[in-house]
């Protein structure tokens, strides 16, 4: 596992030793890829069964995420580029509702926008500084009802425990391995 500087002193990603891109590019050129999210949705199809997808078709899925990528995309670039003070912190929100991720080493984060079920998610390393440990389409209200979400969860931990392991919990920890 590597830590790719996105945004120094700001945005990083982590890289896993079997992937050849960090996971902010991972994810990203995933989403741009329309025969992956048309053979998702198609493969997800049960899931739109519910008063929240309102009878969404899988063509209307698979433009709409272009486009959603676009937003929430060039929200997190600008707002990782800006030097003004709590942009970051701004658009991340605690992973759960009931914690501030601000208070916890690594807290989990998620990079969400209103009407907009793509979602980053991130570790908080100090205020306005991220790590972005993954990313997934959100079809479900709880993490635990997806596999792709379950699966962001058991990284988001995986990547924490790394980063604890190795000493890694603030700027200073980042800075210092990115030197190597």
């Amino acid at each position: 596992m590597n830590i790719v500087t996105i945004f120094a002193n700001r945005l990083y990603a982590i890289q896993f030793d079997n992937e050849s891109e960090n996971e902010l590019a991972r994810i990203v050129n995933m989403w741009k890829d329309v025969e992956y999210l048309f053979n998702y949705f198609d493969s997800n199809r049960e899931y739109f069964d519910n008063s929240y997808w309102n009878g969404v078709t899988i063509e209307y899925a698979t433009d709409k995420t272009l486009e959603l990528l676009d937003d929430i995309y060039d929200t997190l670039i600008k707002c990782a580029a800006d030097n003004t003070e709590s942009t970051l912190d701004a658009i991340f929100y605690p992973l759960s509702d009931n914690l501030n991720s601000g208070q916890l080493i690594l807290g989990k984060s998620k990079l969400k926008k209103a009407q907009n079920w793509l979602r980053f998610y991130a570790l908080k390393v100090e205020p306005n500084v991220y790590v972005i440990t993954g990313g997934a389409i959100k079809l479900t209200h709880k993490m635990q009802d997806h596999p792709d979400t379950t699966q962001e969860l058991m990284k988001l931990n995986k990547c924490r425990d790394f980063l604890i392991q190795n000493g890694i919990i603030d700027l200073d920890g980042f800075t210092e391995n990115n030197e190597d």
